[in-house]
């Protein structure tokens, strides 16, 4: 599976605009990006499995506390695929 980051950006924006850390309250995320190619979000290998499949996740850190965030990557990727990214749309 592999999730751009500036649809990752869009996501968060629209669908948890107030994602505010719950530790401290800011809402100052980083997302994960891949080393070899900073476009594209890093995904981890969850250690659950769901219908015997394994899933994986896209972890966001807040950059103040360094609370870990944790989403599925499928529910993201099912946003995205629905929500395709309007041309003139800034990020």
């Amino acid at each position: 599976m592999i999730i751009n980051f500036r649809d990752a950006v869009r996501f968060f924006t629209t669908v948890t605009p107030a994602g505010h850390c719950p530790m401290c309250k800011n809402n100052n995320w980083g997302i994960a990006i891949q080393e070899e190619d900073k476009t594209l979000c890093y995904l981890t290998l969850s250690t659950n499995q769901q219908n015997g499949i394994r899933s994986y996740d896209l972890h966001l850190t807040c950059n103040d506390c360094g609370y870990l965030r944790v989403h599925r990557a499928k529910a993201l990727k099912a946003w995205i695929d629905s929500n395709e990214e309007d041309p003139g749309e800034p990020v």
